[in-house]
C-alpha cells in the first residue's frame, strides 16, 4: 500500500515537471472574455465547480484556469492537479452572474476545442 502511495507521489512530480514544458506553445483556440472578473470576498459569493473527465487536456485546464480566472501558473498546475486526482475542485468568490457567464463561456471553449469539460455554479455556503 505505501509502495503504491509513493509511486502515485512520485508520478505526480514527473506529470508537473512534464507540465512546464507543455507551456512552450498554445494550440488552442481561445476567445478572450468581453466582461470583467471581480473576486468577492463575501459570504453572498457564488461558486464554480470544474469536474474532471477522461478526455479534456491537462494544459488546456491550466490555461483556462490562468486566463479566464486570473490564476497563477503556480496555482492553475495545482488546481488542475487537484481536478485530476479528487475529481472536481471548487473556485470560490464570483457575483451570480459573472459566475454563470465564466462557466459558459470556459464550456464553450472547450467545446470549440473539442474537450467534454464540465463546470457548474453554485451558491457558496457558510460553515455556521
Amino acid at each position: 500500500m505505501v509502495e503504491r502511495f509513493n509511486s502515485k507521489i512520485e508520478d505526480t512530480v514527473i506529470t508537473l515537471k512534464s507540465i512546464i514544458d507543455w507551456f512552450k506553445g498554445n494550440k488552442y483556440e481561445l476567445l478572450p472574455i468581453d466582461f470583467d472578473v471581480k473576486r468577492l470576498d463575501d459570504d453572498n459569493s457564488f461558486q464554480i465547480e470544474i469536474h474532471n473527465d477522461e478526455k479534456t487536456e491537462m494544459k488546456f485546464v491550466v490555461i483556462v484556469l490562468e486566463k479566464y480566472l486570473g490564476l497563477s501558473k503556480k496555482d492553475a498546475i495545482n488546481i488542475m492537479l487537484e481536478i485530476h486526482t479528487k475529481g472536481k475542485t471548487i473556485i470560490t468568490g464570483y457575483d451570480k452572474n459573472t459566475a454563470n457567464r465564466l462557466v459558459s463561456h470556459i464550456e464553450s471553449m472547450a467545446k470549440i476545442n473539442s474537450f467534454p469539460l464540465v463546470c457548474n455554479v453554485q451558491k457558496t455556503y457558510q460553515d455556521i
